[in-house]
């Protein structure tokens, strides 16, 4: 109901509510839920109906509200020309950041990759080239 999926709690076809008013079997033990209304059987129904039924100002976050937050680069292609400005800048190529000379470098963009963006290892690890272990070892060095 909260989530606008349906307006009552038995509309929802997904939902185990109707178990609850039924005296059929099920693989719910509804009976113990029903008991922390009233040992009455026909009471507690009546109070698990009128509680389910109340509005309540419950808020809810989004996921990614919550927990990811926007980054400055928002797409793989936005990451990509990142990439290649970091070279640029650097005077390097894609492939000599596998050399271990340019080790530093490397890392450094890959932790940049990772700060910047909501991009997987696995996306950043396309990106540049490398396998993902290569990315989650340099990210293990901030």
């Amino acid at each position: 109901v909260k989530a606008k999926i349906a307006n009552q709690p038995n509309q929802y076809k997904w939902s185990s509510y109707l178990f609850y008013l039924k005296e059929q079997k099920s693989i719910i033990d509804k009976e113990e839920i029903l008991k922390f209304f009233s040992s009455d059987r026909s009471k507690a129904i009546r109070l698990f109906v009128e509680f389910s039924c109340q509005q309540n100002n419950d808020t809810f976050i989004d996921y990614q509200e919550a927990f990811r937050e926007v980054k400055e680069i928002t797409s793989v292609k936005k990451a990509k020309e990142y990439a290649s400005r970091y070279l640029k800048e650097k005077g390097l190529q894609v492939e000599s950041l596998k050399a271990k000379i340019n080790k530093e470098y490397r890392d450094n963009l890959i932790i940049e990759l990772t700060e910047k963006t909501n991009l997987s290892y696995r996306e950043i690890a396309n990106i540049l080239g490398f396998s993902r272990w290569l990315v989650i070892k340099g990210v293990k060095k901030k």
